[in-house]
């Protein structure tokens, strides 16, 4: 098969060439009047047996028998009046869609003890090398949320979860504009929700050091040296810091 990475980086280049849309500059602003966002959030679902119609079976590209248009396995598609069933091939698998990418994101999220109460913006882009959408995510007022549960729970039921620390002070017309969340914004399957105290937000009063110590747990959570003893005392010493002030 003929490698056409170059087509990708190419419009990558082109893009990044071009600088942020008028919608993305506009939809930075307005994170930006929210408030800040110090933790980023990457969504991406598994693929699952029927999502694409040909697949990679030990290193050999093949049509996927599950949803051959002859030949291959019959469902019943849909029940008639008469209950007689209307039966075809497999259709792909809907769950990578824009629309149902968002609601699984928005019902993970308003699920969770944790993230459902702190201060939020999600969207779903289309993924770069697989015909389906993933998510991202800025949460705020979210240090104390239990990280390591929450991207346990998504992994079990979806897929990959990624926590990422937003750089220190950097305004989200620069984030949006590096293509980091956003990028698709016009686009007619973008699709983005807002938590509703975005309203009347709480500005998040927590350290960008306060941050990298919770980052460096939970990415340590999983036999690392740095171990909650150590985030506690941080988050002591930089309680005390803001009392004093």
């Amino acid at each position: 098969m003929r490698d056409l990475k170059f087509v990708d980086e190419a419009y990558r280049a082109e893009r990044k060439a071009a600088g942020p849309t008028e919608g993305q500059i506009a939809l930075a602003e307005t994170l930006d009047e929210i408030g800040n966002w110090p933790m980023f959030v990457t969504f991406t679902f598994r693929p699952n047996r029927n999502e694409e119609v040909i697949q990679n079976e030990d290193g050999a590209h093949i049509q996927n028998p599950r949803l051959r248009w002859c030949g291959g396995e019959q469902v019943t598609k849909r029940v008639t009046r008469n209950g007689a069933h209307v039966r075809g091939s497999r259709s792909a698998a809907p769950g990578w869609s824009s629309d149902q990418a968002m609601k699984i994101i928005n019902r993970f999220i308003m699920q969770s003890s944790d993230l459902s109460k702190s201060r939020w913006f999600a969207c779903v882009e289309p993924h770069k090398f697989r015909d389906c959408y993933h998510g991202h995510g800025l949460f705020a007022n979210a240090i104390d949320a239990n990280w390591e549960a929450i991207n346990a729970d998504w992994f079990l039921k979806h897929g990959r979860f990624r926590l990422e620390k937003v750089h220190a002070r950097l305004p989200m017309q620069k984030y949006l504009a590096k293509q980091y969340v956003g990028k698709e914004y016009g686009g007619k399957d973008f699709r983005f929700s807002f938590s509703r105290n975005c309203r009347r937000p709480v500005q998040d009063v927590f350290t960008d050091f306060e941050y990298a110590a919770r980052m460096k747990l939970f990415y340590h959570s999983f036999g690392g040296c740095f171990d909650r003893a150590a985030y506690a005392r941080i988050r002591n010493e930089e309680a005390k810091v803001r009392r004093a002030a």
